[in-house]
């Protein structure tokens, strides 16, 4: 059973080399959607979570950049995630203000939190100020040092 494992092993290892070949040469010519299909393929999710950042950045529709960077989350790690949660985070809260994404309270406050956690204190204050919460506005407020706003 070793050697068939090895073998597999080997099939496997160069499919994804292949795939991961196919993606650079994609993403070279500018074909990021391929790109990203063919990094998915070669099991490299950090390259096709920067893939799906970069199409965000490159997305003129809000709610698109929106869908994109929920990809690129959901396949990041690391610091990556956490600056991509950011980015999505802060457009959440651009898309509810602009009246084209609906949340509920229970959304809006995992947004404020994850804003918190992203480090963008000022930001999630705005997202308290919205549901009303003034005790983790004002928490928030004093963490970004913006005290004068209370």
């Amino acid at each position: 059973h070793r050697p068939c494992r090895r073998v597999a092993g080997r099939l496997f290892r160069g499919r994804r080399r292949a795939a991961r070949d196919r993606a650079k040469r994609e993403e070279a010519l500018g074909q990021l959607e391929e790109a990203t299909l063919h990094y998915l393929e070669a099991e490299a999710p950090e390259e096709a979570a920067r893939l799906f950042a970069l199409r965000a950045d490159a997305a003129l529709d809000m709610e698109k950049r929106h869908l994109l960077l929920g990809q690129a989350v959901e396949l990041a790690r690391g610091e990556q995630a956490n600056q991509l949660e950011a980015r999505r985070s802060e457009l959440t809260l651009e898309l509810y203000r602009s009246g084209a994404l609906r949340l509920t309270r229970v959304e809006l406050e995992s947004v404020a939190r994850r804003l918190e956690r992203a480090g963008l204190p000022a930001r999630a204050a705005e997202v308290y100020a919205l549901l009303g919460d003034a005790e983790g506005q004002a928490r928030v407020l004093v963490e970004a040092g913006a005290i004068e706003t209370l």
